[in-house]
């Protein structure tokens, strides 16, 4: 990981761009797409059968905490959107969009 550092370091704009928008195409969203399928269809199953815990007596239903999954997963997928459109945009121009840094006031 570091080893690459001293690569990335001496990569202008645009490789990086291009590196990041190809990693972000073809591995990030790719993955994020089947996870949010496969969570979204054990959602709808559980919430389909009316799915509870056995684990307790208390017996709460599951399927809104499985719900959180595919939420938490879309969420994830939106701001990949949003990263990837950063990355074209360097490799499209050569100019790399500000990082806004956390500001306290």
């Amino acid at each position: 990981h570091i080893r690459t550092d001293f690569f990335w370091e001496k990569w202008s704009v645009r490789t990086k761009g291009t590196i990041d928008a190809i990693a972000y195409l073809f591995l990030f969203l790719p993955g994020m797409l089947a996870f949010f399928f496969i969570g979204m269809g054990e959602f709808i199953y559980s919430f389909g059968i009316g799915e509870t815990s056995e684990q307790t007596p208390w017996r709460p239903i599951l399927w809104p905490l499985k719900g959180m999954i595919p939420l938490a997963i879309g969420l994830l997928l939106i701001q990949g959107v949003s990263e990837f459109l950063k990355s074209w945009w360097a490799a499209k121009t050569g100019i790399e969009l500000d990082h806004k840094e956390k500001v306290e006031v």
